[in-house]
């Protein structure tokens, strides 16, 4: 007996659906394709290019994260563009919780990167599980002041062979090819559903980042280190203030979900409905945000999931949706973004 997982997809030929003459084989590449699957989907959890320009002596990240259920390791990719010759230090810590005051655990590091080219690109890699309840992940980069500038962080599943305990926590269940492989195997309905459920399984498991906006997490009243928004003279409330621009490309053809997770602050005033994210780009009213595509969320200091919203393909693969993010804050106060991670989920026949 054996569990395999092909390195590349193997596509069928028509003929060999001939159902009057079928035997096993379209059958087993059905099935060894959703291992492929299950070992090579890597879509990015987590891709993000950080606010703030040079990184400090000591720079934080907290981002809101919805990891596998599997408990998958992940890939982490840092691309830095070196002004010193000096490494980095780096350490990843978890949170299972809401509230980014408490509740860290260290998963990686601190670790010392290689040392640097200046003016060349670095890149950084290594790879960590993130458990299936984790929350928010904290980055925190030691490096010397003002000289380096994070250009990007990516965080993916690691590729990799598919392996027991046999039934995931996913729903997916992987496919063992001595099960048809003998002579006149039999070919059941479990088998002919499995190959599809498999990949829907693993294809909702995994969740798609489609929009970022991250800057480096400080406290009020946020003068340093990244972009606010706050009210201007004569106004109670500020009108809203684009934070960020961005195309999203959804898988697929059919439907899925999109929520954002939020990580926001206000020094005071109003909590409630203060950032957005617009997928329909239409001007927004200062005095509200009921409006079609519109993904609403709470400042309260915490990880805050907004609204789940629907978004409907247009029948070709990789429909776009234009979105952009808007910040407001009442009279006096200051809203700040820590985080705002935006991911997709297919819900419909893939």
């Amino acid at each position: 007996m054996a569990i395999t997982t092909p390195t590349k997809l193997v596509v069928s030929k028509a003929d060999e659906f001939n159902f009057t003459q079928m035997a096993a084989g379209p059958l087993q590449v059905s099935l060894a394709n959703s291992n492929h699957l299950y070992g090579h989907f890597c879509p990015n959890l987590l891709s993000f290019s950080p606010m703030g320009g040079l990184l400090a002596a000591s720079t934080t990240y907290v981002v809101p994260v919805v990891p596998s259920v599997d408990g998958l390791s992940y890939d982490f990719i840092y691309t830095v563009l070196a002004g010193a010759t000096d490494p980095l230090t780096i350490q990843v810590y978890k949170n299972t919780g809401a509230n980014p005051a408490s509740g860290w655990t260290s998963i990686y590091g601190p670790t010392a990167t290689a040392s640097m080219t200046v003016g060349h690109w670095f890149v950084h890699r290594h790879s960590t599980v993130i458990a299936a309840n984790v929350t928010m992940l904290k980055f925190v980069v030691v490096a010397r002041a003002g000289y380096d500038m994070l250009s990007h962080v990516a965080v993916q599943p690691t590729a990799t062979a598919v392996a027991p305990p046999l039934l995931k926590a996913s729903g997916f269940l992987p496919f063992d090819d001595s099960l048809i492989s003998s002579p006149r195997a039999p070919i059941n309905t479990e088998m002919v559903n499995r190959a599809k459920s498999n990949a829907l399984n693993v294809l909702r498991d995994r969740k798609q980042c489609i929009a970022s906006f991250v800057q480096p997490y400080v406290a009020a009243p946020f003068t340093t280190g990244g972009y606010a928004v706050s009210t201007p003279s004569g106004y109670t409330t500020t009108p809203w203030s684009l934070m960020g621009k961005a195309t999203g490309f959804l898988p697929g053809k059919q439907y899925g979900n999109i929520t954002v997770y939020c990580l926001s602050s206000v020094t005071g005033g109003a909590t409630a409905d203060q950032v957005v994210m617009d997928l329909t780009c239409q001007p927004l009213s200062s005095t509200g945000i009921d409006s079609t595509g519109l993904l609403k969320t709470d400042l309260s200091g915490n990880v805050v999931p907004s609204l789940t919203l629907v978004v409907w393909g247009t029948g070709v693969s990789n429909p776009e949706v234009p979105i952009e993010i808007r910040v407001r804050a009442t009279a006096g106060h200051t809203t700040y973004i820590h985080s705002l991670i935006a991911f997709w989920t297919p819900t419909g026949a893939v």
